[in-house]
């Protein structure tokens, strides 16, 4: 199997809060569970079924992190609970 990602990632499973869609959009925010993280995109769990190309906007309250990714891939690990791929972008 060819590797793909382009830089080296962070185990971690920090919580984190996320928003679905553009920021001018103000949908309320949910909470996540972090698995990796580098510096071109993360991995995620999360209860909203979301589909590649949807915007979603991370957020670290503690270290005022903010940072909007789109989903790169999706992967339905149980009803109401996902895997989410996604790539940062400005």
């Amino acid at each position: 199997m060819i590797e793909k990602r382009k830089a080296d990632r962070v185990y971690t499973h920090e919580v984190m809060e996320y928003r679905l869609g553009d920021k001018e959009q103000k949908k309320s925010s949910a909470v996540c569970v972090m698995h990796d993280l580098s510096r071109s995109g993360a991995c995620l769990y999360l209860q909203d079924e979301v589909s590649v190309g949807d915007k979603i906007t991370l957020m670290y309250k503690l270290a005022s992190f903010q940072k909007n990714a789109v989903v790169q891939w999706v992967k339905k690990m149980q009803d109401d609970f996902y895997m989410v791929g996604m790539m940062f972008h400005d």
